[in-house]
């Protein structure tokens, strides 16, 4: 056989080499004498040789089939030589060998196997593919660190034919971890143990689907042998959750089920077939039933992990087909209350930010983030992940219309708790559903509508005073919901009516009525508009609003976010809601935004902020407008701990569209504000030694005001350049340079083209901004720094950009001829100490060229006579190449 393959790669012996080992002649046996050596290293033979001899033929295997695989899509020339070749015949004949051996030496061949499988697994018979499974089952239970290595490379998620068949040697291992049944039981006698054994009869039920998974696995047809033993299944796992109360605590090895719940985790979750899918779902949850819920928090986290990684799937969701999902999500939402709820999980904090930033997908796919919360107790972050499976599986099953009546029942179950503690249990569970069933509305109109007559009923009743954060939170969210419902019915509605007000107006315009008094149609009109009844979460936005005030004075940081959420959608709407709004409701938002450390988080989440807080802005009246403003202006100035913050409303502020009154209140305040943002930046770039985290902020929030379209005084814009003279970019971190250095680029861009008359004004000024960006920019980018090619590409944007400011210069030149010399001498004598990289160094060459287009020749003549030798050789050099190649700006 290896006379058809020579070219093989010698194999080291995993022993040291003892008189009877001689697997390194073995790449030179010929073929006429392998079968009898063979046979007499499997009888004979020590340990080392027989592993050597095995993967000898499994390395000859995997490069005989990869060729052959290759040749089949045409993706590799054939040759014709016969050697490079494999026939069909030797790929069969190396199967039955390496099967033979599997079977003679049993587990030591299959670890062999391990990445090359990805190749033979095409040509190993369905027959052997379970006992490499169990094999493989059996490694990790045992901690073999190949089988460990091999589930946690890529080679295993490509081992797809693999993969039914090690998640049922799994389902094995785990009816050997349960223990034996001492006597058969019937399926209709109702005991106790009949109640605890329903999860290892799924399990049982599980091993003897493994041949239909790969028959009717990926098949379209859902009407089969394998479907019918799902919902077998599926059944014994809803027998398992009504019987869940009464059972006795697993007392399985609780080690052992949490190395093959890791083991299930390391398949494809995302890419699974819909069968082994939904066969996997029923197993996840019946051992989720059978664990103590209260006591082995670690592995059912990993189960919940696995269970949502598993729901985010892109394959069909088929768990409902052949499980009860009213059931389902009843047991689920009961069980969430063993956990702790005395806090407001992220999960409740991202349901509320989407509903602002209305950008949701249908089917969320974060994870709660633990780091967030790592202050959290296990349960509380258990807890989190419950919420995020109860809500993806609210959201699959709302996705049907054919779910109608188990979405209307797990409604009523929500809505009909024994106890006045039960309901405000039930309020997250409330907001989870209500929120699927906004995004499908069209089918959900009902339960909706249902579930949000029960939460407005509960909101008005409450007392506000002594109300939980997690309440708080639900409530808050809820009529957001209800909110962002309602106003998008009212805008259909709105545009239906005036089709009709308008084909009426066209009616009434053929036929008139002459008898028809005009001033009584306008009584009758505004008579009926009294006569209709206000909403009730319109007559309740009050008492929102007021628990959202006492919600921003509890000190809790994510319900505070929370509020703010809600604040917002609220805003968003004030020209409909305003009759409903207490009127300090701009003071009171935007007081919280310039307190609160979520601000950063809120706005940089929002991919169009400026749009959604621009409500804050138009609405407010001037009084509250210059006031609000006042404040920030205040607290900008002394309140150093929330600058950012503060720094990220008035970017908001500086862009907003407002006019009027409130035009000229923006334009007073950000007179103000330029001189304020210029002090800060030279208190904090007082050290030189690290980079404060307060300066780069400073310096893109005084870019974004300068470029605002304001004409502010010339001496303020003068003011400006001095921090651009002064920044300390040379000692900065190469992420914290590229940012500084761009935005004070862009404050001198702006200052050159749009107030020439300052920089007419002040050319000493804008002279020593290049040059200290020139020499910054030198001293990063040395090439003693190692700096890999990212790096370099991101000096030479810099250069780039900073080049571009130079060539705007031209129209200066008279201002400049007799002092631009100064400039190029101070670039050069840096450029002559440091070794910069090519790449950046072309780039400032072409800034010098530039500058020298601007310098007087008697002013070139005196640098060449007053520059250090060394400098001047190199002002020789650039100087000869300027006039010999006419550099000429354009």
């Amino acid at each position: 056989m290896y006379i058809e393959c020579p070219d093989l790669l010698k194999v080291q012996s995993p022993k040291p080499s003892t008189p009877t080992d001689f697997s390194y002649l073995l790449p030179f046996i010929s073929s006429e004498a392998w079968a009898q050596i063979s046979a007499r290293v499997a009888n004979f033979g020590n340990q080392p040789t027989q592993l050597s001899l095995v993967q000898l033929v499994i390395q000859k295997f995997s490069q005989a089939a990869l060729k052959h695989h290759r040749c089949a899509l045409s993706l590799a020339t054939v040759c014709n030589h016969s050697n490079q070749n494999p026939t069909k015949e030797t790929l069969e004949t190396l199967t039955k060998y390496l099967m033979s051996a599997m079977d003679l030496w049993g587990s030591n061949v299959s670890l062999l196997m391990t990445v090359h499988l990805v190749y033979i697994l095409p040509f190993i018979d369905d027959g052997h593919l379970p006992v490499i499974a169990r094999h493989l089952v059996n490694g990790i239970r045992e901690g073999t660190i190949a089988w460990n290595e091999y589930v946690n490379s890529q080679h295993f998620h490509e081992a797809s034919r693999l993969h039914p068949h090690i998640f049922l040697s799994i389902c094995s291992t785990l009816v050997t971890m349960s223990g034996a049944c001492k006597r058969k039981i019937s399926e209709f006698e109702d005991t106790l143990t009949t109640k605890k054994n329903y999860c290892k009869k799924l399990l049982k039920k599980m091993e003897k689907i493994g041949p239909l998974l790969c028959e009717f696995g990926g098949e379209r047809d859902e009407e089969n042998a394998l479907w019918d033993a799902l919902r077998e299944c599926g059944n014994m796992v809803m027998k398992l959750i009504e019987n869940a109360g009464a059972r006795k605590k697993n007392k399985g090895n609780s080690l052992d089920l949490s190395i093959m719940v890791k083991l299930i985790g390391n398949f494809p979750l995302s890419f699974l077939h819909k069968e082994l899918q939904t066969a996997l779902l029923l197993v996840l949850f019946a051992l989720l039933v059978q664990e103590d819920l209260e006591g082995t928090e670690e592995n059912v986290s990993s189960l919940l992990h696995i269970i949502n990684q598993t729901l985010c799937s892109h394959c069909q969701f088929r768990l409902f087909r052949v499980t009860d999902a009213s059931c389902l999500l009843k047991w689920l939402i009961k069980k969430r209350f063993d956990f702790p709820l005395s806090l407001v999980t992220q999960h409740m904090a991202n349901l509320t930010q989407t509903l602002m930033t209305e950008k949701a997908s249908v089917l969320p796919t974060i994870l709660p983030d633990t780091k967030i919360n790592s202050k959290l107790t296990a349960q509380a972050l258990v807890g989190q992940s419950f919420d995020q499976v109860l809500n993806t599986l609210m959201y699959k099953l709302t996705a049907a219309a054919s779910n109608a009546q188990q979405i209307k029942d797990i409604s009523v179950y929500i809505t009909s708790p024994e106890t006045a503690k039960d309901a405000e249990l039930f309020l997250q569970p409330a907001v989870f559903l209500m929120d699927a069933c906004r995004k499908n509305i069209q089918h959900c109109k009902e339960t909706l509508h249902y579930l949000s007559s029960w939460i407005l009923k509960y909101l008005k009743k409450m007392d506000l005073t002594t109300t939980a954060p997690p309440t708080a939170a639900a409530i808050l969210a809820a009529h957001s919901i209800i909110v962002l419902t309602e106003i998008s019915h009212y805008a259909i509605k709105k545009k239906l009516n005036s089709q009709i007000l308008e084909n009426d107006v066209m009616n009434v315009r053929s036929i008139t009525d002459i008898s028809e008094d005009p001033e009584n149609a306008q009584k009758n009109c505004d008579l009926e508009e009294q006569t209709i009844k206000t909403p009730l979460w319109q007559k309740l936005l009050g008492h929102s609003c007021h628990l959202a005030k006492l919600c921003l004075s509890s000190g809790h940081c994510e319900l505070q976010e929370c509020t703010l959420h809600y604040l917002i959608i609220v805003l968003q709407h004030y020209s409909i809601l305003q009759s409903r709004l207490p009127p300090d409701i701009f003071i009171t938002t935007w007081t919280a935004l310039s307190r609160t450390d979520h601000i950063p988080r809120i706005i940089s989440a929002l991919p169009h902020s400026k749009c959604i807080i621009k409500p804050l802005l138009s609405g407010v009246s001037p009084d509250d407008y210059e006031k609000l403003l006042h404040d920030l202006l205040k607290s900008t100035q002394s309140d150093t701990t929330n600058l950012v913050c503060m720094l990220k409303l008035w970017q908001v502020i500086i862009f907003s569209k407002v006019f009027g009154v409130n035009g000229a209140v923006k334009r007073v305040a950000l007179q103000h504000l330029m001189p304020i943002l210029v002090n800060l930046v030279t208190v904090h770039n007082a050290s030189d030694k690290c980079t404060n985290p307060y300066l780069i902020p400073l310096l893109e929030t005084l870019r974004e005001l300068i470029s605002f379209a304001l004409k502010f005084e010339a001496q303020t814009i003068a003011l400006v350049l001095t921090p651009c003279t002064t920044v300390h970019l040379q000692t900065m971190p190469l992420d914290q340079f590229s940012q500084a250095f761009t935005a004070v680029v862009d404050i001198v861009n702006c200052i050159v083209l749009l107030y020439p008359g300052v920089v007419a004004e002040c050319v000493p000024s804008v002279l020593a901004s290049i040059t200290h960006l020139a020499t910054s920019l030198i001293t990063q980018a040395n090439q003693e720094y190692k700096l890999d090619d990212d790096q370099i590409k991101i000096m030479a944007d810099c250069g780039s950009n900073l080049e571009r400011i130079v060539s705007q210069l031209n129209s200066f030149r008279v201002r400049l001829n007799k002092v631009a010399h100064f400039t190029v001498a101070a670039i050069i004598s840096s450029l002559q100490l440091t070794t910069v990289y090519p790449a950046v160094k072309t780039i400032l060459e072409t800034i010098i060229y530039r500058l020298l287009d601007l310098c007087d020749s008697h002013c070139l003549n005196h640098l060449l006579v007053a520059l250090p030798p060394a400098t001047k050789t190199l002002l020789k050099h650039l100087h000869s190449n300027y006039l010999t190649y006419r550099f000429k700006t354009k």
